[in-house]
């Protein structure tokens, strides 16, 4: 397993490129994960596409929105959320994502010679 760290609102964050035989578990049919509390993320490596990045980059900042105890929220109130976060950090997540992606696929073709 190899792996590499990037800052995410100024918390390390490990990711980790994760082969089948890895003491890692991912869930079945999933092709990368995030565990916000351990601040990492996993992704499987025959399965690295830049939709998976992004998509577990928005999850790991979306997890600092700590909407956990939001239980009672309306739909009108989740939408400005999603509006605001989206307007303040997609362009960090564009940008994060742009670089664990060439990281990820460095990695992984220089395993393959």
């Amino acid at each position: 397993m190899e792996y590499f760290q990037i800052d995410i609102n100024e918390d390390k964050w490990t990711i980790y490129l994760v082969e089948d035989h890895d003491d890692v578990v991912i869930a079945e049919g999933s092709a990368a994960e995030t565990h916000f509390r351990n601040k990492e993320i996993h992704f499987r490596r025959g399965e690295i596409t830049f939709l998976n990045v992004k998509h577990e980059m928005t999850h790991a900042y979306f997890g600092y929105l700590y909407l956990a105890d939001t239980h009672g929220i309306g739909i009108e109130d989740m939408e400005e959320i999603v509006c605001a976060f989206v307007a303040d950090r997609a362009q960090k997540i564009l940008d994060a994502s742009n670089a664990v992606y060439n990281t990820l696929k460095g990695i992984r073709d220089a395993s393959k010679d």
